[in-house]
């Protein structure tokens, strides 16, 4: 329901009438059949390779050398999902109602039940069982998710050989060194075809899912207070913190902290309710944290004690002693979330790292299937759009769909490699030097978070790239994949209009436009191995706005109004709502460059990419948030 006080039903209404091409029934409905038809196209198509690169070993970031053929006797677990009443036709309209603040049924979730009641297919589940049975799989062997969504299967290789019409081999990572089981093909089988969409476990559906650790500024920052690398700086670092809590910090020190933060969008120092509100990492490649480098972390900023809430799946620290890279990720994530919501629950949500199981799948299976999950999540990780089954990325989409029903909210790193995606970097391959979005970021049902620079130098906010002197350039652009959202419509098609200077046949000029936000990522400083780091990264920006979020959900339930959930219908009708200006605007900056990586490889920047502009923008979205502002807004909803 919408709560009296601004903006009022009369406003909605007006907006409503006033932006008829963004939010009319007509024109969601005729999105949300777009959307479903080519769903439809892909679920249906029987047969799913793996991507290009992967047989020719000419992937972005990792490649595998093909060794010899998998014992045949080697059991592999993998999922089976399943048709689910067709609910991919119906979940977009639904999650428009409740997810649209001018609807009557904003914030009316739905609980875990209540999905049940919607996707459990009961004659698909009934049909696929009986046919894994007919190849010799034994019940025990079969485990129907609690609400439908999939069947995991456990069978030998020889089994999954001939359902799936395919041939598994062992494949070497030139990266790690790991050995995995995959194939690169596989074919539903006619008989269930028309009760299942897609199967993921078995074959190399999506390439590497992340790039190399967060880029690392290598020397300290001229303004910085803290020691050069030694041997003793672990134990310098404990010694600073008192100097650090004493300390004038009127002048931004030329790295980004939480206070930095705080000071730029106008947060407040102070905790959330705890039992009202969690949040939670999600973590793949090999990537943990540690808990004592949070712990130093917390003490360094001033921050309460909060240790992790909850660790589900791998984490394990002790590989971080041998190398530090391994916790990067995994710590500038888990120090960072917990940043602007101070004493929050906070999750280590973590999944291995498999050649043959896309971790987004993986990771959104188990979610899914969790009566009571965390609130907020945040993906620092992604791959290109064309390094992933279409089928995957549909299917990833449609479960985000129902987490939205359930009031979840989801956040994801726009990358840091420009609008050329993981390709960035060859200048004279004209294909690695396009438009290459990102997955999952470009997904319409989370919010993608773009990258800024300026405040942490006490300079305005621009966009972070390469060319500024960042170390990561913001990712954004057009999904080949998902059309344009009705609830970004309006915003897009200005920019396309009226600042848009790239050839629209160049790029997905219908996709769905992202990032929706931006976020400081400019010199993060956190704590690895008990040293100072200085990152920088849309991986920086996630967790930082996945913590702002948290925040408000604290502040939303505390006063009995519903959780944020599904974010994007939101922000942008609180851009064209709000009477004052709503998001930080950035106008300054363009994501034609690369990162630090592609430097170091000789290549810094491309001829061509998207520029900011005034309101949205496929660089930094709409822009970066004001905390009170926007809570007063909300105060109305």
């Amino acid at each position: 329901m919408l709560y009296s006080g601004y903006p009022t039903m009369r406003f909605c209404l007006y907006l409503v009438l006033l932006f008829l091409t963004l939010s009319s029934e007509e024109q969601q409905d005729n999105d949300h059949e777009y959307y479903y038809r080519y769903t439809m196209e892909y679920y249906n198509n029987p047969t799913h390779v793996a991507p290009s690169c992967f047989e020719k070993g000419t992937c972005a970031v990792e490649n595998y050398e093909k060794l010899c053929r998998t014992n045949p006797h080697k059991r592999i677990t993998f999922l089976l999902w399943t048709r689910q009443n067709n609910f991919g036709a119906s979940c977009p309209a639904l999650l428009e109602k409740i997810s649209n603040p001018c609807s009557p049924d904003y914030g009316k979730y739905l609980s875990f039940d209540e999905i049940r009641k919607l996707t459990y297919d009961k004659y698909a589940i009934k049909g696929i069982i009986k046919y894994l049975k007919s190849l010799g799989i034994l019940d025990t062997d079969i485990v129907v998710a609690p609400n439908g969504e999939y069947i995991e299967v456990t069978a030998s290789v020889s089994t999954i050989e001939k359902l799936f019409d395919t041939k598994m081999y062992d494949f070497r990572s030139d990266a790690n060194g790991e050995i995995y089981t995959t194939s690169s093909s596989y074919t539903i089988p006619p008989e269930i075809q028309l009760l299942t969409q897609g199967a993921t476990g078995t074959t190399t559906t999506t390439t590497s899912t992340t790039p190399p650790p967060p880029p690392r500024t290598p020397p300290a920052p001229p303004a910085s207070p803290t020691p050069t690398p030694s041997v003793k700086r672990s134990v310098q670092v404990v010694e600073e913190v008192e100097e650090r809590r004493n300390s004038d910090r009127s002048q931004n020190p030329g790295y980004t902290t939480p206070a930095v933060i705080r000071a730029t969008y106008n947060v407040p120092n102070q905790d959330v309710y705890r039992d009202l509100v969690s949040q939670s990492v999600f973590a793949t490649s090999a990537q943990s944290f540690l808990p004592d480098d949070l712990t130093l972390f917390q003490d360094r900023n001033s921050l309460p004690f909060n240790s992790v809430y909850n660790i589900t799946g791998p984490n394990d620290p002790e590989v971080c002693s041998s190398d530090s890279a391994k916790c990067s990720e995994g710590n500038l994530d888990i120090q960072f979330i917990g940043s602007l919501a101070r004493n929050a629950k906070t999750w280590f949500w973590s999944v291995p790292a498999d050649l043959g199981f896309n971790p987004y799948l993986r990771w959104i299976s188990d979610l899914v299937t969790d009566p009571n999950p965390p609130d907020v999540h945040v993906i620092s990780y992604g791959n290109d759009e064309e390094f992933s089954d279409p089928t995957d990325i549909y299917r990833f989409n449609d479960e985000l769909c129902k987490l939205g029903l359930r009031g979840i909210t989801v956040v994801a790193s726009s990358g840091d490699y420009g609008v050329a995606g993981l390709q960035c970097g060859n200048l004279n391959d004209p294909e690695r030097c396009g438009f290459h979005p990102m997955f999952p970021a470009a997904c319409p049902f989370l919010t993608s978070v773009g990258a800024t620079m300026g405040p942490e130098n006490n300079t305005d906010e621009i966009s972070a790239s390469f060319d500024s002197g960042s170390l990561a350039t913001s990712g954004g652009g057009f999904s080949r994949i998902f059309s344009r959202p009705a609830w970004q419509n309006k915003a897009v098609k200005t920019y396309l209009e009226k600042h848009n200077d790239v050839k629209p046949e160049t790029f997905a000029v219908h996709g769905r436009g992202y990032p929706d936000v931006a976020v400081l990522a400019n010199n993060y400083e956190i704590i690895v191995n008990k040293e100072i780091w200085y990152v920088s990264g849309t991986s920086a920006a996630a967790p930082t706005f996945a913590s702002l979020i948290t925040l408000l959900n604290s502040y939303r339930v505390a006063n009995g109004r519903p959780k944020l959930g599904f974010l994007n219908p939101l922000l942008y009708h609180y851009f064209y709502a709000s009477k004052t200006p709503s998001f930080n605007d950035i106008v300054d900056g363009t994501n034609r460059c690369c990162s630090q990586r592609e430097h170091l490889l000789g290549a810094a920047c491309c001829p061509i990419g998207f520029r900011t502009a005034e309101g949205w923008d496929p660089v930094s979205g709409l822009g970066s948030l004001d905390y009170q502002r926007f809570k007063k807004f909300l105060d109305g909803i």
